[in-house]
């Protein structure tokens, strides 16, 4: 199993309306890409105050052939148009999940 984490910080005057609509938006590419095997997307909690981003995400994929066809899917694309838009930094790491 392949894991994918994106991790983003926004631009200080992203509003509210903002995150929560890009929060919507990756949550609903579980809906429409078929290869995602389970996706989880979130605002950070910052429990301690010192939440270094802003929104995160994790997608299970079978294998990388599944993941590929997820990174170049439409609806993926126009997420990555949109987070362009609104972010200050974003980073984000494949790798595979052993024993999974």
């Amino acid at each position: 199993m392949i894991r994918h984490i994106a991790v983003i910080t926004l631009k200080p005057e992203c509003a509210d309306a903002q995150a929560q609509q890009l929060i919507d938006m990756i949550a609903d590419l579980a809906e429409h890409i078929a290869e995602v095997k389970c996706l989880s997307v979130g605002r950070s909690v910052g429990l301690d105050g010192s939440a270094t981003h802003d929104v995160a995400m994790v997608a299970d994929f079978v294998g990388v052939a599944e993941l590929k066809t997820y990174l170049e899917h439409p609806r993926h694309r126009a997420v990555s148009a949109f987070v362009a838009t609104i972010k200050e930094k974003a980073t984000g790491a494949d790798f595979e999940v052993v024993g999974a």
